[in-house]
């Protein structure tokens, strides 16, 4: 199987186009020529190297909609999806659909910049900052007179990425999601493959197939993650959440 490398870079090309869908399930992909269960398996090797939380197939060099989300990390319930298709069709924050509503209520002093969840002074973290410690409370900066308010149903959290290594921004998404994808965790199994009909996806939780749909919801860090991936599928990167 062709070695899979993490792609990094603000301007990779591979890392800024968006990926299409997963039709043929029997595909192989355009630049690797992977089956569907070596991408998944070869990420999954990637992910546990690394000990990610999550990781998307334009990482490993290859536009498809395809993300591994490590779930419950940290206690007994720890497992790994596998969503093919990932589709966000409700958030607690930033409307529906896999679009973000990015906007906060915001007012900037003179030579600010506003990260999604943090104010800092001349582009660079750190100078003159505050950082939002609750919900719906307003922050001012006293020596820049930077403000703004973090909506219902959004929370803040420190962000890094595999694909921008040493870099770390505070970013705000939804606390809550609701996402649906085609469940590929079978793919993960010794053996399994999608030759001729056990490709086929059959109808949410339908028994006996090898890939079926399913929704999900979520909270907190699981629905971080999720965001964070599906982001990656669209050609965006954490760096791409500050707001000028």
């Amino acid at each position: 199987m062709a070695k899979l490398e993490i792609q990094t870079g603000t301007e990779n090309e591979i890392l800024r186009m968006k990926s299409k869908k997963v039709v043929d399930f029997g595909m192989k992909t355009a630049r690797l020529e992977l089956g569907l269960g070596e991408l998944v398996k070869g990420m999954k090797g990637i992910l546990d190297d690394q000990k990610g939380l999550g990781l998307a197939a334009p990482q490993v060099g290859e536009n498809v909609r395809v993300i591994l989300v490590r779930m419950n990390s940290g206690s007994d319930h720890e497992t790994i999806f596998v969503m093919i298709n990932p589709e966000i069709v409700k958030r607690s924050w930033g409307g529906e659909g896999s679009g973000d509503g990015l906007s906060l209520q915001t007012r900037t002093g003179s030579g600010l910049q506003l990260i999604l969840g943090k104010v800092k002074k001349g582009g660079r973290s750190g100078a003159g900052s505050s950082e939002i410690e609750n919900v719906g409370k307003k922050l001012e900066t006293d020596e820049n007179g930077a403000e703004f308010v973090l909506p219902e149903g959004a929370e803040v959290a420190e962000e890094g990425c595999l694909s921008l290594p040493g870099y770390y921004v505070n970013v705000v998404r939804a606390k809550d999601i609701v996402v649906n994808f085609v469940d590929g965790r079978g793919l993960l199994k010794k053996g399994k493959g999608l030759g001729g009909a056990g490709g086929v996806v059959g109808s949410r939780g339908g028994a006996g197939k090898k890939l079926s749909s399913m929704t999900l919801n979520l909270s907190g860090l699981n629905a971080r993650i999720v965001q964070h991936e599906v982001d990656h599928l669209d050609g965006m990167l954490i760096c791409d959440r500050v707001m000028e």
